[in-house]
């Protein structure tokens, strides 16, 4: 080998100078905000190869280079050839396979309902970003909400750890669009669960621990029928802008199925990388920790049984027209003052629809009592917990959690029992 000091020395700048115009037109920023985007449309699966034999850099460098140049150019300019891993959207999926050369697109439904796809998740996205980019008034918040995957407590490195099923815990992201900081409202199945009157509760306590400046709330959500999209919130809602301490307006803005990624999505991808650095975490007041080292702007709210309300579906029966169906609203609003729902079934359209759905005998006052007592952790499960796991905690504090935690011989285990 030639000596280092007498090796050709090659010019970095086209190869650290990329176009661009290859860019990825489907990468979303808010995925992985931190990583470069980067396609180039010549090869479906982009690597170092095709990219080092592009015929303008060889020009440019007549000599060999080597992919280890490339390698350390590329992660010195922190740019990443993985596409970010998602859900793959059905409906997408579904005219991907579909054999579009044996039909006739104008008279092919499978072609028809992906265009009336592609047109929605296009306005929804488009919308989207223009609420990310422009500023917003003192008295209003923007946030992207998802929660996250489920998390297990406790993480451990053990080979037993696997096999018993672990506290399910629950993380209810807000990302802000705009400066104010993120909000990870945080509970666990001993507390309460995941149904839509404890995701209610959830706003809810966000809502009300806001600063009394703020007056209108703007949420992002994506169309999950059990969380984000249903009469039991809509319900709540109605009865958050009446109350006295309520705002004046929140809106609920939705995503197309399959194509809801989000500013969330990537507070819950620090989250994870965070986690990552932990082999073991004990309890639930680790993890709320490790949750806040992932990002200054990202603050735990953790909540107790006495924050959870019982909020009911107080809508009239669908007997006619009139009530919209839940799959058809892109856009809802609640405003003070008013017991109607102001819906749109486009983001472009310019004028609100408007309709009276909660029965007339419904008082929109705040539930007076809270859940008293939590739910409760199953029995059967805390005891396993406390048999195979606890004993191998080093740090006898850690422990108390899990002995002071509060069980129930009726409850679901949430590991294996979906909730409706």
């Amino acid at each position: 080998n030639e000596p280092l000091e007498e090796r050709q020395q090659h010019d970095e700048e086209p190869i650290s100078d990329y176009d661009d115009s290859d860019a990825d037109p489907n990468y979303e920023p808010s995925v992985s905000p931190r990583r470069k985007k980067i396609k180039f449309s010549d090869f479906d699966d982009v690597s170092l190869a095709p990219l080092k034999n592009r015929q303008p850099l060889k020009k440019v460098n007549e000599n060999k280079i080597s992919y280890d140049l490339y390698r350390r150019i590329f992660e010195k300019q922190n740019i990443g050839f993985k596409k970010p891993s998602q859900d793959e959207c059905a409906q997408c999926l579904k005219h991907k396979v579909h054999i579009i050369r044996q039909c006739d697109a104008s008279n092919c439904k499978i072609c028809c309902q992906f265009e009336n796809h592609k047109k929605s998740y296009t306005e929804a996205r488009q919308h989207y970003e223009n609420d990310s980019n422009q500023e917003v008034m003192q008295d209003e918040k923007v946030y992207a909400v998802d929660m996250q995957k489920v998390l297990l407590l406790p993480k451990m490195s053990t080979k037993e750890s696997f096999f018993v099923s672990r506290l399910v815990v629950f993380n209810e992201t807000f990302a802000s669009l705009h400066k104010d900081g993120n909000i990870c409202v945080m509970w666990h199945e001993a507390i309460r669960g995941r149904s839509a009157t404890d995701v209610a509760s959830a706003y809810y306590n966000v809502i009300k621990n806001s600063d009394n400046v703020t007056k209108k709330f703007t949420f992002w959500v994506d169309n999950c029928s059990a969380q984000n999209k249903n009469w039991t919130l809509y319900s709540a809602f109605a009865t958050f802008v009446n109350c006295e301490w309520g705002p004046e307006e929140i809106t609920l803005k939705y995503f197309e199925p399959g194509h809801s990624f989000m500013a969330a999505d990537s507070v819950h991808g620090r989250i994870s990388t965070e986690m990552k650095k932990h082999p073991n975490i004990y309890d639930f007041e680790q993890l709320l920790k490790i949750i806040e080292q992932s990002s200054k702007k990202t603050k735990c709210l953790p909540i107790n049984n006495f924050d959870f309300f019982l909020f009911e579906d107080g809508s009239k029966q669908r007997k006619s027209n009139n009530i919209p169906l839940l799959e058809k609203i892109k856009l809802a609003q609640f405003r003070k003052g008013c017991r109607h729902l102001f819906y749109k079934e486009c983001h472009n359209e310019t004028v609100f629809q408007e309709v009276e759905f909660l029965k007339k005998k419904v008082d929109l006052k705040f539930p007076i009592h809270p859940f008293v007592e939590p739910l409760g952790l199953n029995s059967e499960k805390r005891e396993t917990i406390l048999k195979k796991l606890v004993p191998s905690f080093k740090d006898e504090r850690k422990k108390l959690f899990w002995q002071f935690l509060p069980s129930n011989d009726n409850s679901k285990d949430l590991c294996v029992v979906s909730e409706a």
